[in-house]
């Protein structure tokens, strides 16, 4: 997930209904700009993420929250969907 407000930045997180979850994040901004950049399902999602994770340590702001791009990180998520799916 992205914000206008926060160029740079991508939300990196788990969620079982990607509708509901960005309607959460909608409702407690008054701009409502969140934008869902990718979402893809892995058979072990738990591997999946710590994997980005782990990658992006160095860039972690807060929580879910990276110093990275959504291309880049769509990128890794699109390498291990090969391995993990």
């Amino acid at each position: 997930m992205t914000h206008p407000l926060f160029p740079g930045s991508c939300k990196v997180g788990i969620t079982n209904n990607v509708r509901k979850r960005l309607f959460q994040y909608q409702v407690g901004c008054p701009i409502r700009g969140y934008r869902l950049e990718y979402a893809r399902q892995y058979q072990d999602v738990d591997v999946a993420v710590e994997t980005v994770y782990q990658r992006l340590d160095d860039k972690r702001l807060k929580g879910e929250w990276f110093d990275a791009l959504a291309t880049e990180v769509i990128e890794i998520l699109t390498e291990l969907s090969e391995g993990y799916e």
